[in-house]
């Protein structure tokens, strides 16, 4: 009996022994779940900053991508109309030039006839 009776007792010791292990291993592995769930929310809030900050970046970008193709329309409207205006401008300094040309030769002509009846 007094054998039983200090079987009992180590087993009662063991079974508080394997209790507190258990409660230990339980602790740590709350803890350890504890940090795990934190780390997730750190990370979760950093995926959330940044799709922010490339929405903002994707937005910031468009909208200098369309101010950028406003300004290089502007820009060619503006060269084509500047390259008419020398168009029109090289076509009437050609046709003053042909019309200056023309006269000067009939004024030759006229010369050379009066210079022909003078002699």
């Amino acid at each position: 009996q007094a054998k039983l009776r200090s079987n009992a007792i180590e087993l009662r010791f063991l079974e508080a022994d394997l209790k507190g292990k258990g409660d230990e291993e339980s602790q740590l592995a709350r803890q350890r779940i504890s940090e795990l769930e934190r780390q997730v929310a750190e990370a979760e809030a950093l995926i959330e900053e940044e799709q922010s900050v490339h929405k903002a970046t994707c937005e910031f970008l468009q909208n200098r991508i369309d101010a950028l193709n406003k300004q290089n329309e502007e820009t060619q409207e503006r060269h084509k109309r500047m390259k008419d205006e020398m168009e029109r401008k090289i076509s009437a300094a050609t046709q003053d030039r042909e019309a200056a040309e023309r006269e000067l030769e009939e004024e030759k002509e006229l010369y050379e006839k009066a210079k022909a009846a003078y002699d």
